[in-house]
């Protein structure tokens, strides 16, 4: 589904993305995500591929941004730290309860 990722160096910004959840043969469950281009199609080429095992999954904070807000949750592997945000809290329950 619908979800956004904080990219960038010097500032971060969310960028949207499109996400799954699969069950991988040799690394286990697995999060895809999807970058979108200019035409709002899905690039599969350009997309990461997160392991979930051996990862942390840390609740982030709510902000009241516009119509919906931003509902943050943090994923930590050995090698580097994610940060996902969604439009209400119930999606990000949702995604946290499906990694």
């Amino acid at each position: 589904g619908e979800l956004n990722k904080k990219t960038g160096f010097m500032f971060k910004t969310l960028r949207r993305r499109y996400g799954s959840v699969v069950e991988h043969a040799y690394f286990g469950p697995v999060l895809f995500l999807f970058k979108y281009d200019s035409e709002g199609n899905i690039e599969v080429q350009h997309s990461d591929m997160i392991a979930l095992v051996d990862c942390s999954i840390t609740v982030g904070k709510d902000r009241k941004v516009g119509p919906g807000g931003r509902y943050e949750w943090n994923i930590k592997t050995s090698r580097k730290k994610y940060r996902l945000a969604v439009s209400d809290a119930k999606k990000r329950d949702f995604w946290i309860d499906h990694m």
